[in-house]
């Protein structure tokens, strides 16, 4: 061939060679360019959201990162407030619910949340097991609660979207649904982010859901169990949640009038029973024990005397005629009578599907670990569980109960602080009432309690349902950072390229001035620049990153603003050269 035609051939070969390294480098400095700027841009979202438990609403205030591109915020817990009682107490006159939390809500806004997010901050509000009882009780009293609620909170500046799915009361598969949330999320199950100064990435994708945990709660009012089942086919109580790009299969039942104080009334009324003495023994306290009780306070409640409780429970119980309007619970401290007593809540019936727990309600094969949390941990902790880092079994538990149980009275309150006694005058009760429950849930082997991990907190972190609700909720949250003009960042990238490649400007140095959401969301002007410069090493020109600039630093480096020979150039983006007379006190960008 003609060595011409070689050599014509030779140079269109590494034309395209160099068209195409160009096009590489364009296209490079592009993604770091939109990186930057969406790490730049990338505040805190936040958000309120009210626990209304049956005894107490708790006030939450949570943060997140707002990633462009990401379904769900990895959530942070900011502050938490506690008011008592709880919103159902409030029955009788429902705008007084509003009036209990108002202060409580303005001062967390006041102490967590910056200025300029407190208008775009979503309020939620779920109440759970107490107001769910009032509901069967009188559902035009709960019905009073919530429209007052729904109507007030956003009289007062709150950001509320929607007040009827905002302000709810919260079904018991949601409840749990969301504990089994917060207990995946706290342990890493769901995945985890992390970001570094050049890119943003995901760096622990969620786990396959067999590897998930079970989640076990122990409220006032209710209990929840909930886990991944061994397979996906359609059952009862089971449902389907998204959650970091990932579809879940849930099974999840809530049992009302099983929460930890709501089944002790009920048991103080079966031990009452027909009785009319003052006195009465009481085989789940202490020996020496006395504890007066208002008998008309106990058959009140909705889990004992209610036209539900048949229903809920098994039975409805209902103070006889001669019963004394105070009686005195005295102390045995015999497990084995207590525990006769506890299993009468337990009902047994037909199933209609297999495999079933008490009141004959499907529930799939128990699979995998478990994290117990709640009303579950307080006994445990005092009794010293777990042993040497390991799950107790069933028999370890129930050996450690009944020897509690059976001490007198004066030995435990001589060890216990005023303060204290209460709770643990209760504690046998709970002993037996959780191994009672365990088992019914299906944990009735000694060994099946060591899937069992209890505790009240996950890396410091309390559990419950309500970071959980949270995390669930980012997705239906929209994102409020400022918006990142890409084409104008493209535009600019192609510039900065085209300074580089064809040598405009004596060593120029190209930036951006771009509105960024930086440290706790406080919106500061900061300078994408200087993105490129044009260094001279060994007598070639070559193309180097240099990181963020402070406006400042940039201004005092530049001192004033080159002349622009492009005029289609945004006002924004400038050409910025050293100040012929700042050379002296010029820092040098190679060194920043």
């Amino acid at each position: 061939m003609n060595p011409k035609i070689d050599e014509i051939i030779q140079k269109k070969h590494i034309k395209w060679i160099l068209l195409g390294l160009l096009v590489l480098i364009f296209l490079a400095i592009l993604i770091l360019v939109v990186l930057y700027a969406i790490a730049c841009n990338v505040g805190y979202v936040y958000t309120l959201l009210i626990d209304a438990g049956s005894t107490s609403s708790k006030l939450t205030v949570f943060k997140w990162k707002d990633w462009p591109f990401q379904k769900n915020g990895y959530v942070e817990e900011v502050k938490m407030a506690k008011v008592q009682p709880g919103i159902s107490a409030y029955k009788d006159k429902s705008a007084d619910a509003f009036a209990a939390l108002e202060p409580h809500i303005m001062n967390l806004f006041g102490q967590t949340i910056p200025a300029e997010s407190r208008h775009s901050t979503r309020v939620f509000l779920a109440a759970t097991a107490g107001m769910r009882l009032l509901t069967l009780e009188n559902p035009l009293q709960s019905e009073a609660i919530i429209e007052s609620l729904q109507l007030q909170l956003p009289q007062v500046g709150l950001m509320v979207d929607n007040p009827y799915s905002d302000v709810r009361i919260m079904s018991g598969r949601d409840e749990g649904i969301y504990s089994w949330i917060t207990v995946n999320y706290l342990t890493k199950k769901l995945g985890s982010t992390v970001v570094n100064f050049y890119t943003l990435q995901r760096n622990v994708p969620p786990v396959d859901e067999k590897q998930t945990i079970g989640a076990l709660d122990l409220g006032g009012a209710s209990t929840q169990i909930t886990f991944v089942p061994e397979n996906n086919n359609p059952a009862p109580h089971t449902s389907t949640r998204n959650l970091f790009g990932k579809a879940f299969n849930l099974y999840s039942y809530s049992y009302l009038c099983y929460g930890k104080s709501a089944a002790e009334k009920r048991i103080w009324a079966e031990i009452i029973g027909n009785q009319s003495s003052r006195e009465i023994d009481n085989p789940c306290f202490h020996q020496g024990n006395m504890v007066v009780v208002k008998t008309r306070k106990i058959f009140a409640e909705q889990c004992v005397s209610s036209k539900y409780a048949d229903v809920l429970v098994g039975s409805a119980l209902f103070p006889h005629n001669d019963l004394p309007e105070n009686v005195t619970f005295k102390g045995t401290g015999d497990p084995t009578k207590c525990r006769e007593i506890v299993e009468k809540i337990f009902p047994t019936k037909v199933c209609s599907q297999e495999p079933c727990i008490f009141h004959g309600i499907y529930r799939p094969n128990l699979r995998g670990n478990f994290h117990a949390f709640s009303g579950f941990t307080y006994v445990m902790a005092y009794l010293d569980f777990p042993i040497e880092g390991r799950n107790p079994t069933r028999d370890e538990f129930r050996q450690r109960v009944d020897a509690f149980c059976k001490r007198s009275w004066n030995d435990i309150s001589a060890s216990t602080s005023p303060d204290s006694r209460s709770f643990v005058s209760l504690y046998c009760f709970d002993g037996v009432y959780i191994d009672a429950l365990l088992s019914h849930f299906g944990f009735n082997t000694s060994d099946s309690w060591q899937s069992i991990t209890f505790s009240a907190k996950i890396d410091g972190v309390t559990v419950s349902w309500a970071p959980g609700y949270a995390i669930d909720a980012t997705g239906m949250i929209e994102s409020t950072s400022p918006k990142i003009d890409l084409g104008l960042l493209a535009f600019a990238t192609s510039v900065a390229v085209l300074s580089v490649v064809m040598g405009g400007m004596k060593q120029p140095v190209f930036a951006i001035s771009i509105e960024c959401a930086i440290l706790e969301g406080v919106q500061r002007h900061a300078w994408l620049g200087a993105v490129l410069e044009r260094k001279r090493l060994g007598g070639q020109y070559v193309i180097a990153l240099v990181r963020t600039l402070p406006v400042q630093t940039a201004f005092n480096y530049v001192g004033t603003d080159a002349q622009m020979n492009i005029g289609l150039l945004p006002a924004s983006v400038r050409y910025l050269s050293p100040s012929p007379d700042r050379k002296q006190t010029t820092p040098n960008l190679r060194n920043l």
